[in-house]
């Protein structure tokens, strides 16, 4: 599911600034399955805390930064993990 429905979507909101070599923490790759790896393995604490976990609310403003039915979608995902 992540491959196919979160990546696009984490990419397009967060790439811009949390790329590989960019700002941190930087989990986005150039593809899904290294993307995947990076949140899962290298900063889990992404996705730790499923009702607060940094995808579903931005750490800077404190704010949602996906709509509502992209966070479904990552939500559906860390149900999943």
């Amino acid at each position: 599911m992540f491959v196919s429905r979160v990546y696009t979507t984490v990419a397009g909101t967060c790439g811009s600034c949390h790329s590989e070599g960019q700002t941190e923490p930087a989990f986005v790759a150039g593809d899904a399955d290294r993307t995947y790896e990076l949140i899962t393995l290298e900063y889990p604490e992404l996705i730790d805390t499923f009702q607060r976990t940094a995808l579903i609310l931005d750490p800077h403003e404190g704010a949602y930064v996906f709509s509502a039915a992209e966070r479904n979608t990552i939500e559906a995902w860390l149900r999943l993990e």
